[in-house]
């Protein structure tokens, strides 16, 4: 599933669900492409609920969960992109808190303290 959010980060999100409640999130470019993990230099990437709820805020985050093994992440619980390169690519997009541009690195390894999830559960049901 796409979600275009083109007007609030310039850029397309793939979501891929584990479940109705949990899922994967992708940053691409366009609806076509490629589409790569999300890295966050501050924690475990909490804030990016926002890429599926726009009026998402950073109030209450012990409402956000993530964590393990997703079918789009193989590894068992989530940590650093560049350690997994199998499971994640070499790609990824970052930023270190909401509201903040995400960026983007064609080499994971550029950015080693970058940290993800395998799945988000941000209060909205697919």
């Amino acid at each position: 599933m796409l979600i275009d959010r083109t007007t609030s980060h310039g850029l397309w999100v793939k979501v891929v669900l584990c479940s109705a409640h949990r899922y994967d999130l992708f940053l691409g470019p366009s609806a076509q492409g490629p589409f790569a993990k999300i890295g966050d230099l501050n924690l475990h990437g909490e804030d990016h609920c926002e890429l599926v709820d726009p009026s998402f805020a950073m109030s209450d985050d012990a409402d956000i969960t993530s964590g393990g093994a997703c079918p789009s992440c193989q590894a068992e619980y989530g940590g650093a992109i560049a350690a997994h390169p199998a499971d994640y690519g070499t790609a990824l997009y970052y930023r270190s808190r909401l509201g903040e541009p995400f960026l983007y690195s064609a080499n994971a390894s550029t950015q080693p303290a970058a940290l993800t999830s395998c799945w988000y559960q941000c209060g909205v049901v697919f």
